[in-house]
């Protein structure tokens, strides 16, 4: 189903205030550990060098339009801020996790499998 960029964007939007407004609340120092967000020229040139990395096994012409406005909101986490539960499949436990930067994403992007982009790393990942 095709939904409107606008409309995706407002519903992100919405969603990002109310996550950041939890996160100045409850953890200021997770809020501050969050990088600034992308321009367009900088999300762009993202595309792009998504685009070459993955050139051989998928196609990235252009992010789905979701992560593309997470990113203008921020590029990921600072190197060691791990502020991110992921829940482990198949367990009741958790595993913490941070959010990664577009030039940790590029940089990670010869070993993606087609469609798949990395967009978190946990703890225990180098």
């Amino acid at each position: 189903m095709y939904i409107p960029a606008f409309k995706v964007r407002c519903q992100v939007r919405q969603l990002l205030r109310r996550i950041a407004g939890f996160w100045h609340f409850w953890s200021p120092a997770a809020a501050l550990a969050l990088r600034p967000g992308l321009s367009e020229v900088e999300l762009q040139r993202f595309e792009q060098l998504l685009a070459e990395r993955v050139e051989r096994g998928g196609r990235v012409s252009q992010l789905p339009e979701d992560f593309a406005e997470f990113l203008r909101w921020c590029d990921g986490y600072e190197v060691e801020a791990f502020w991110c539960a992921e829940a482990q499949p198949g367990a009741l436990a958790f595993r913490v996790c941070r959010l990664l930067c577009s030039a940790e994403i590029v940089a990670q992007a010869a070993q993606i499998s087609s469609g798949w982009l990395p967009v978190s790393c946990s703890r225990e990942a180098p």
